[in-house]
C-alpha cells in the first residue's frame, strides 16, 4: 500500500498508520521530501542522502538560501541571526539573561574560552563560566583590566603593561 487516508485526516505515504497530519516514509537509505512554486522556484527540501539528514530551503530562481545539513556545511544566506531574540539587529545577535558565546576548538581537555558582557562590562573568561575564571574586563569606560576583575584606573608602572599609540 503506497498511499492511507485515516478517517481522521492523517495521510501515510509509505505508512499505514500515520501519526502525525503528513507521515511520509520511504524505503532505503535516500529519499526526498519537496514542495516547490513552480512560478518563481521557492521551495524546500527534506532529503535523506547515504543515512543523512539534510534541509535546503531555496529563494526565487531555485538557488539555495538555507542549508542545514547533518552531514556537510550548512549555512544562511542572507538575513540576520537571532539566539534568544526574534528581532536581531545584527547578523548574529544573542540576547538572553547571561549572554554567552562559547569558543571551544576541539574535544573535552580543550580550553574553553567565554564571551560574555553585561549592563557595564565585557568579560573575557576560560574554562568555567562568564563571570569566573575571567582573564580580562573592559568596563564601559574603556579601562581594560587584566588579571583583575575591577579595571579602575590605569598604572603601566606597577602592572607591566605597555600601550602603543600609533605611529
Amino acid at each position: 500500500e503506497r498511499l492511507r487516508i485515516l478517517p481522521t485526516g492523517q495521510i501515510g505515504i509509505g505508512d499505514t498508520n500515520p501519526a502525525a497530519q503528513l507521515v511520509v516514509k520511504i524505503p532505503g537509505a535516500n529519499g526526498a521530501v519537496q514542495r516547490w512554486n513552480t512560478s518563481n522556484g521557492v521551495g524546500g527540501q527534506l532529503e535523506v542522502d547515504g543515512g543523512y539528514a539534510r534541509l535546503a530551503l531555496y529563494q526565487a530562481g531555485g538557488n539555495p538560501f538555507v542549508v542545514l545539513s547533518a552531514n556537510g556545511n550548512s549555512y544562511l544566506n542572507g538575513g540576520n541571526v537571532g539566539i534568544g531574540t526574534a528581532s536581531p539587529s545584527t547578523k548574529l545577535t544573542i540576547s538572553g539573561v547571561q549572554e554567552l558565546l562559547q569558543l571551544t576548538r576541539g574535544g573535552g581537555s580543550d580550553t574553553k574560552w567565554f564571551f560574555s558582557a553585561d549592563s557595564t562590562k565585557l568579560y573575557i573568561a576560560e574554562n568555567t563560566s562568564a563571570t569566573a575564571n575571567v582573564k580580562l574586563i573592559i568596563n564601559k569606560n574603556g579601562n581594560v583590566g587584566i588579571g583583575t576583575g575591577i579595571p579602575s584606573t590605569y598604572d603601566g608602572e606597577s602592572n607591566n603593561l605597555v600601550v602603543f599609540e600609533g605611529v
